[in-house]
This record gives C-alpha cells, sequence and structure tokens, in this order.
C-alpha cells in the first residue's frame, strides 16, 4: 500500500517519493492473499492535498477479487531531512 501511495502522489500531484513519508496506514484485510497470485494494487486521491499531507485510498485485489483496502497517509518533509534519513539508514 504504501509504495502504490507513493506513486499515486507522484503521479497525481508530482511529489518526489524521496520527500514523502508514511504516517498513517489504516487497514481493513477483508480475505486471504495467495503468494503465487499476482496483485493489483490501485490508489485514489482521497482529499486534495492539505498542508503538508496527501491521503490516499489503497485496494488490494486478486483474481480481480478485493483483498484488502486502506487508507495511507503521506508527509512531505523538506530536503534536509530527507538527507538525514538516507544519511541514518
Amino acid at each position: 500500500m504504501r509504495q502504490t501511495a507513493l506513486v499515486a502522489a507522484h503521479e497525481l500531484f508530482g511529489l518526489s517519493p524521496r520527500m514523502l513519508v508514511l504516517v498513517g496506514c489504516d487497514a481493513v484485510f477483508e480475505s486471504f492473499g495467495e503468494l503465487e497470485l499476482p496483485t493489483d494494487c490501485a490508489a485514489v486521491a482521497e482529499a486534495e492535498i492539505c498542508s503538508r499531507q496527501v491521503v490516499l485510498s489503497v485496494t488490494l485485489a486478486q483474481e480481480g477479487r478485493q483483498i484488502a483496502h486502506g487508507r495511507v497517509t503521506l508527509q512531505r518533509v523538506s530536503a534536509s531531512t530527507a538527507a538525514l534519513d538516507r544519511i541514518v539508514r
């Protein structure tokens, strides 16, 4: 869900994934996912960018059946914070 939300924020709003951090994730798992089956993950902007955050609704599906859905909140960080995070890792 995080990876799909980062890509969606980049494609929808032009935000760099390097400048976003996950600050919230709520998920509901409706059924088991199979490891060997392809999993489709889609994100839709739930709210416009308000202050420094982006909120996206994310769904996971296998064989056309939804197996999970959730809400991901990403927050924009400054360039210095992003650089420090890369050094610490």
